[in-house]
């Protein structure tokens, strides 16, 4: 299925996203005195753990995999002859995802 693979790549990006960008977080206090405010506005970036966007990264992976996997079952069922493409373009995925995985733990 088509929504497999897409939803399994959204989640490979939102992993790999996950692990480059912070999240920004600005929260702002203050006083009311009579018609005066004082106020203070602090802003600060929070990473996601590394566990979450290895998690959404291995998801993605196999939802592709499961995605790619039942569109090559459904097109050989109708007699077409298909190459194992899909899984040719999720290796270098894969190889990311370890790529990935050693960098954040080496950093510790």
């Amino acid at each position: 299925m088509k929504i497999l693979l897409f939803a399994g790549l959204v989640m490979v990006v939102l992993g790999i996203a996950s692990l480059v960008l912070p999240i920004p977080h600005t929260e702002t206090e203050g006083i009311k005195v009579g018609n005066t405010n004082l106020g203070l506005q602090t802003s600060h970036s929070e990473r996601v753990s590394p566990v979450i966007s290895v998690v959404l990264i291995a998801g993605g992976i196999a939802l592709s995999m499961a995605g790619a996997r039942s569109r090559n079952r459904s097109l050989e069922r109708r007699g077409c002859r298909l190459k194992q493409r899909s899984y040719a373009m999720l290796r270098p995925l894969t190889r990311l995802m370890t790529s990935i995985t050693r960098a954040t733990t080496s950093r510790r």
